[in-house]
């Protein structure tokens, strides 16, 4: 392989890298917006636990509340499960563009 070509491989393989490398960086926003978001419900839900109800509609009330409540932080668990696992992958695929980057510019 000529130098020329070699050269041009190297710099599209450093250009990958630092695709995936913004990548990582990205999916980890999203992971910490995410994990903020879910502890924001959390904290809220918990603050609300205790009731205050005094009569058996409010108390019906409150636990439908809760109920609904309760369901928006699985959601956001959800949520920041996903974006865990997208950052994972983008580790994944950073990892493996600067391993094919090494092997190229050794080789």
């Amino acid at each position: 392989m000529s130098s020329r070509r070699i050269d041009t491989v190297v710099r599209i393989r450093r250009l990958q890298v630092q695709l995936a490398s913004a990548e990582v960086a990205r999916s980890r926003q999203d992971v910490d917006r995410a994990a903020r978001a879910e502890h924001t419900a959390w904290h809220l839900l918990a603050e609300r636990a205790t009731s205050r109800a005094r009569t058996v509609d409010a108390l019906l009330a409150e636990r439908m509340m809760l109920a609904g409540g309760l369901t928006h932080a699985n959601r956001l668990a959800d949520r920041t499960a996903t974006a865990h696992h997208h950052a994972d992958l983008a580790i994944d695929e950073w990892r493996g563009a600067k391993l094919v980057l090494h092997i190229d510019h050794v080789n």
